[in-house]
């Protein structure tokens, strides 16, 4: 009976320290998490008072990417870790050199952006870092713009096509579970910038100068049948996908121009808060319907009126702010666009089919891709 004391003394003494051990543990580790958070907080409160350009410099590594993941941690209070599921698309951030804005802060083509982009180094090759911007709003965890990036992540991490500009990885900070803002992502950067940048370059020029022409006469000249099979066969991959990716901002300044002059599709719309141009949607949409595949076509159809005539088809300097009156005789089926003639009738063929009012009559990308490439295939055998 004493024994049996014994032994029971001895063993609650035992739970006793091991409990009082397990607190103290317990605390040490809260306390080393907060200091962690504050210092966190501190150093990004830091990087946020930095001005714009003063992206903080390594003696090794140049530019530093540091201050432009790090500004937005303050603002962020929700743990969201999304390394698993991005750990085997990660790029070292030590690997990346920022090397300037490609759209400034004050730039008005800033004005309600969600996301900023930089021209940047990875390899010894140019890159493009796309990011959260650090306004507050849009680096709130669970915001529509937070969920909107993080979605534009996965599908651009999902896509691989020749015309599509390509995906190279993802970059984030030591921090970046606490902040999905944190996460930058990584695209490969396309030299001659976009179509309707060119398109604007040649229309200063005479016809027989421009750079983009129907059937190219000079060395120098670029295709404009080809860039459109090209944008038409990246559509086609696109919306071969279950359910199909929609681009939803298919115009002129979202197809890239690579060093090759390949085209280079861009700019796609994953946010549910992003509302297309009127400029670019079909009837339906103008009316509030969803945005489908066909919507795609029509506005594949549209940008095929905008290379032809080096500007929108129902857009001039004359009266430039009449997206209203455009959208309104769209919804009622009363404009028509108008091509040079210049313009082969096949192709003036192909595009009044995918801009046709009823969308059930609009040919699938697959259908308009091959029509594209059959003609790429008559012109360059001279056929």
């Amino acid at each position: 009976m004493v024994d049996y004391a014994a032994y029971a003394i001895v063993g609650g003494s035992l739970i006793v320290v091991l409990l009082v051990g397990g607190y103290m543990w317990l605390q040490r580790r809260r306390d080393e998490r907060s200091s962690s958070f504050d210092k966190t907080d501190q150093m990004a409160q830091h990087v946020a008072s930095h001005e714009y350009l003063n992206l903080g410099t390594s003696k090794r590594h140049g530019p530093s990417i540091v201050p432009i993941i790090g500004a937005a941690v303050t603002s962020m209070r929700c743990m969201i870790d999304l390394s698993d599921e991005f750990n085997q698309f990660r790029i070292p951030m030590r690997e990346v050199n920022i090397i300037k804005p490609l759209v400034r802060p004050d730039h008005v083509a800033y004005a309600g952006a969600r996301t900023m982009i930089y021209k940047a180094q990875f390899n010894e090759r140019m890159v493009v870092l796309k990011t959260l911007t650090t306004d507050g709003s849009a680096a709130e965890a669970g915001s529509d713009a937070t969920e909107a990036f993080v979605q534009h992540i996965r599908l651009r991490s999902t896509l691989d096509h020749p015309n599509i500009v390509g995906f190279l990885g993802i970059v984030w900070d030591n921090h970046a579970k606490m902040a999905v803002s944190g996460y930058g992502l990584l695209l490969e950067y396309i030299g001659h910038g976009d179509l309707g940048r060119l398109l604007a370059f040649d229309a200063a020029k005479d016809p027989t100068e421009r750079v983009l022409q129907w059937r190219p006469v000079l060395p120098e000249g670029v295709s404009k049948l080809r860039l459109l099979q090209q944008v038409a066969s990246a559509i086609v991959y696109l919306h071969s996908f279950s359910p199909p990716v929609l681009h939803r901002n298919l115009h002129a300044k979202s197809v890239l121009l690579s060093e090759s002059w390949d085209a280079k599709l861009s700019g796609f719309k994953t946010d549910p808060a992003w509302h297309p141009s009127d400029l670019i949607s079909p009837p339906e949409a103008l009316r509030g319907e969803a945005w489908t595949e066909k919507a795609d076509i029509y506005a594949f159809g549209i940008l095929m009126c905008e290379i032809d005539l080096g500007r929108h088809p129902y857009v001039n300097d004359k009266n430039p702010d009449n997206d209203h009156q455009i959208a309104t005789l769209v919804k009622a089926d009363l404009l028509q666009p108008t091509f040079t003639v210049d313009c082969p009738l096949d192709v003036q063929d192909i595009a009044k089919k995918c801009l046709t009012f009823d969308r059930k009559r609009r040919p699938a990308a697959v259908e308009m891709e091959f029509w594209l490439r059959k003609l790429v295939r008559a012109i360059s055998s001279g056929t």
